[in-house]
């Protein structure tokens, strides 16, 4: 009876993990951004976002300057987890920028639309 208990809780807890972990892993219920008038949270984030996304396709990801242009936007993203989403988002494809070298953009489109889907289609 004991041993029965613990599997099923321990199906319970396993089931419960993969409901959250599965979705973040394969970009399922993306929730964009919401839109904003210009000087919200909202469109700052999702405006430089944008920004950022293509100076790091430009640049190859290395931004002399990504902390100081950066800090304002993070700030701005933090404000909601749709926001935290799409920093994230911009993160892995400023990461991944950094190490592939440049005749591998084609490896990089995944991510570039996860950094586009953070964004509402009006804001783009």
């Amino acid at each position: 009876m004991a041993l029965s208990l613990v599997v099923a809780v321990a199906v319970a807890f396993i089931g419960a993990s993969a409901a959250q972990i599965i979705p973040a892993v394969f970009g399922c219920g993306i929730r964009p951004l919401p839109p904003g008038s210009l000087g919200t949270s909202p469109r700052i984030c999702a405006d430089g976002i944008l920004a950022l996304a293509a100076a790091i396709d430009g640049s190859g990801g290395a931004l002399p300057d990504w902390d100081q242009a950066a800090e304002p936007i993070a700030r701005a993203c933090a404000a909601s987890s749709e926001g935290l989403d799409a920093w994230a988002a911009l993160v892995r494809l400023r990461s991944a920028r950094l190490q592939l070298p440049r005749d591998h953009d084609a490896e990089l489109a995944t991510l570039r639309r996860d950094v586009e889907a953070h964004i509402a289609g009006q804001l783009r």
